[in-house]
């Protein structure tokens, strides 16, 4: 039985047994294929025999939506039982054997994943060990296979065998949910997965679920929402971090070994003890600092020297990142990191340095949260601390990297244990360690500089220019009219009207450029400091206006290998971009509320040259 009308809904059953006579003779095994046509196919069952693994595709009779992909380690031999739902917009199945179960849920509403042409297949029987006892089929109206089925499937089936592909199957369930507005069922799936293990941070939607948090809670009572995604291993280093002012430095340090020993003796991190020592003799210098007591050394730090990029949304930092690092001397770091300006930052640590406790507080939250990744949520953000921390762990590179958190703990409490010019000091030696060894990451040759894409935005350009030393800030501008399209076009989260992006930018516009404007004043008066304004418009028209730039960094221009990322000729249709607007009515009316931030490009032409720019 196939599809024939895509408005209808098919459930069938599959019981079987495989048990593989000869896995070399063929890779690919059909165990069941319900076919449209040579070509088509609108369910496929089948297993790899030489990689151990079943595969379900799945389509509507006309194109394939998507496959699922299970190991056969709990099925060989034994009568088992594929269940298997095909909606209008989902597919879930089950597949079990009486002890254990694996459940999958997948959405394809609108999506085509690939077609699979039907000489792929061979159709699989007892002489390559498949028995199939019996199939069923039946085509359903579409409405009888609903998401409340498949979450009933997923969370209650016996024996469910809970591994990386079901949290996977849980959060696509939970999108599904969202995408009906039903935000208490998507909230608790999310929670779920959550919750489960430290290691589902990567996975949970957070900014879906930070929304069904906003429509459910109030501001009062978001804190204790966001708290229930804390996993068991999260909620060890939380309940250490609560107490760092409450309990004595010996139940501390014992309580956050206890911590480490739990989460990183086993999979993925699988620390030595001298990995795990690094962690916790950090921690202990940082109580000690927070006592008065100074660390008997400090690392030796050589600050690096930073371009950083800033934008505000859209803006065309894209293109001068693209076109600096086309440079010799230019090494370029990827990815935006959280470290100088976000919500556990050195920014943040700056504001403090006048209050003890808050600096206390600012510099306990950056370790637990942005160096070692654990702790209690507190809000949609932490999913990217924990996430990008994490991350840093699991790499090749995590013995460097809990050697800096310790070096970072060392110079960190210098900056609690001292106070006046001498913690400023400190917090300068913190400032470029925290840089060199985290925002960058990775040894920079001397004369080399460091690239950095929006680690700094431009709203808070004025606040870290005071703290980073030998950095150069270039902060981009775009004119709004094709600011606007560009989000509409490539910004999944933005659905505003030009009116609502009109009231918004209003005041962006102008207190962006104000910011802008003390920075560069604070640069003047510093030394190693430079922050300019870039015009998105002319940086892409003007070529002598990109060398110009390239000048202030001193920049080799015959190491210039030109047009290797940045090709001016395909950014020029960005400049112009609101022309090709389908409503241009939105377009006048950016014009009209914003002119003054609207620029026009144009063609000077230079008589004694007889050339033009």
């Amino acid at each position: 039985v196939v599809f024939s009308d895509r408005n209808k809904a098919i459930y069938g059953e599959i019981e079987f047994v495989y048990d593989p006579v000869d896995s070399k003779k063929d890779k690919w095994l059909d165990i069941v294929s319900l076919k449209n046509s040579d070509k088509e196919s609108a369910f496929v069952f089948r297993i790899n025999q030489e990689s151990g693994f079943f595969q379900t595709y799945f389509g509507d009779g006309v194109k394939l939506h998507g496959n699922f992909k299970i190991d056969v380690d709990n099925f060989l031999g034994r009568v088992s039982l594929l269940k298997y739902w095909r909606g209008r917009d989902f597919t879930f199945f089950s597949i079990s054997n009486g002890d254990v179960c694996l459940v999958r849920f997948a959405m394809h509403k609108n999506k085509v994943a690939f077609n699979v042409p039907a000489s792929r297949y061979k159709e699989g029987g007892r002489a390559g060990g498949v028995d199939v006892k019996r199939i069923g089929f039946t085509n359903l109206p579409a409405d009888d296979i609903s998401l409340a089925a498949a979450e009933e499937l997923i969370l209650n089936s016996t024996g469910v065998i809970k591994d990386s592909d079901y949290y996977d199957s849980l959060n696509n369930l939970g999108v599904a949910f969202f995408s009906l507005k039903n935000f208490d069922k998507s909230l608790s799936l999310f929670e779920v997965v959550s919750c489960a293990s430290s290691k589902n941070a990567h996975k949970v939607v957070f900014t879906r679920a930070r929304t069904c948090i906003n429509r459910l809670y109030g501001p009062s009572d978001r804190g204790k929402a966001w708290r229930r995604f804390s996993s068991q291993e999260d909620s060890i280093f939380g309940k250490v971090r609560e107490t760092v002012f409450s309990s004595s430095q010996r139940e501390l340090t014992v309580d956050f070994k206890i911590a480490v020993d739990k989460l990183f003796t086993s999979p993925p991190y699988e620390f030595s003890d001298e990995e795990k020592n690094l962690l916790t003799d950090g921690f202990e210098s940082l109580l000690k600092g927070a006592r008065g007591e100074q660390p008997n050394e400090i690392p030796s730090i050589s600050p690096t020297k930073v371009v950083i990029v800033s934008g505000m949304g859209w803006s065309g930092s894209g293109a001068v990142y693209d076109y600096l690092r086309e440079f010799s001397e230019v090494v370029p770091i990827k990815g935006e990191t959280p470290y100088i300006e976000g919500a556990e930052s050195l920014r943040m640590i700056y504001a403090s340095l006048s209050d003890d406790e808050k600096l206390k507080k600012r510099i306990f939250d950056f370790f637990f949260y942005a160096l070692v990744g654990h702790g209690f949520y507190r809000g949609g953000g932490d999913f990217k601390l924990f996430g990008h921390a994490r991350k840093k762990m699991m790499g090749e590179g995590a013995f460097e990297y809990l050697t800096s958190v310790r070096d970072w703990c060392l110079v960190a409490s210098s900056v609690l244990a001292e106070k006046g010019e001498q913690r400023d000091y400190f917090f300068s030696l913190l400032s470029d360690l925290t840089i060199s060894r985290f925002s960058v990451g990775e040894s920079i040759p001397e004369g080399m500089i460091a690239l950095l894409d929006n680690v700094v935005h431009i709203s808070n350009s004025h606040q870290c220019i005071k703290f980073l030393s030998g950095a150069t800030l270039f902060c981009t501008f775009r004119d709004p009219r094709s600011n606007y399209v560009a989000l509409v076009r490539e910004a999944a989260y933005f659905n505003s009207d030009a009116k609502d992006y009109i009231n918004n930018k209003k005041n962006e516009y102008e207190k962006n450029l104000k910011t802008v404007e003390a920075a560069i004043d604070i640069a003047k008066g510093a030394r190693n400091k430079e922050v300019e304004v870039v015009q998105f418009e002319e940086f892409v028209l003007s070529e002598k206006y990109r060398e110009r730039l390239a000048s202030r960094l001193g920049l080799n221009m015959s190491g210039h290998k030109k047009h290797l990322y940045f090709k001016p000729w395909e950014s020029m249709r960005n400049v112009v971009l609101h022309q090709e607007h389908p409503d241009q009515s939105e377009i006048r009316l950016i014009e009209n509320e914003l002119n003054q931030y609207c620029v026009e490009p144009c063609v000077s032409y230079h008589n004694k040259h007889n050339r033009c720019d």
